[in-house]
């Protein structure tokens, strides 16, 4: 019988390959229509790069190279080059799908990429794009503000996935992954408040939240509004976060 090392990647069709590379790549419950259109186009992505030497973390350095090129379109100032730019970071996020489906395929996925070099690239792009953004925006409207915002959008982005990841170490250290199960199952089951909440965090706080609204924003000629969204959002997501953990360590310590 042929193995999968054995067998070319052209002799799959698109349906086995989704099935091999797509069918635990995230929580269905929490994966909306953004993440079901990224991973309908990052099949063919990763169709491309499966017939290459690439490893899936050349591929996600690659996807970020490509997200500070459409970010970076930004300080053209011009509607065209907006929605260049916009386009382009969709690319890069499909790009960061393939990474994971090309390690599933060639059943290489490690420690390396899922706990470092994929956490470290989304670290990486909040902690300079909105920045990158804010300095657009301020020469493009000579208005010195929004380096502040961007610098806001930046801090609370990354103190949110830290004080996240601390308090996931602390309160799940030694946890099995059978218990990781559950915890995803509980999600269903969260109030509405929590349940909506954590919806849109990963529906509008996340990096395919970006990129479609940095479309959405550029198709109607206000970027502004994107950094002041992200500034605002991001913060109110951080004092809630902070809240929430205060309140559970205080009532089990």
């Amino acid at each position: 019988m042929t193995t999968r090392d054995e067998k070319d990647v052209r002799q799959y069709s698109r349906a086995e390959l989704r099935e091999i590379c797509q069918k635990t790549s995230s929580n269905p419950a929490q994966e909306g229509f953004t993440g079901r259109v990224v991973r309908f186009f990052s099949l063919y992505t990763t169709m491309f790069f499966l017939r290459t030497p690439l490893s899936p973390n050349q591929i996600t350095i690659l996807s970020v190279a490509v997200f500070f090129v459409g970010v970076g379109l930004f300080f053209v100032g011009t509607y065209s080059a907006d929605i260049i730019g916009s386009l382009v970071i969709f690319l890069s996020v499909i790009l960061d799908g393939s990474d994971g489906e090309v390690a599933r395929f060639r059943k290489t996925a490690g420690r390396l990429g899922s706990n470092y070099v994929e956490p470290m690239s989304h670290d990486i792009q909040y902690g300079i794009s909105f920045l990158m953004l804010g300095a657009a925006l301020a020469l493009r409207y000579d208005a010195p503000h929004f380096f502040l915002l961007g610098g806001i959008a930046a801090v609370a982005k990354l103190l949110y996935r830290l004080f996240e990841s601390r308090f996931w170490h602390y309160y799940h250290a030694g946890i099995t992954k059978g218990e990781i199960e559950n915890v995803k199952k509980a999600y269903g089951a969260l109030p509405f408040y929590a349940w909506f909440a954590s919806w849109f965090r990963r529906r509008w706080l996340s990096s395919t939240g970006f990129a479609l609204l940095s479309m959405v924003f550029a198709l109607l000629g206000r970027l502004d509004l994107l950094l002041w969204y992200w500034a605002i959002a991001a913060s109110a997501f951080l004092v809630l976060l902070a809240g929430k953990q205060f309140l559970k360590l205080y009532r089990t310590v």
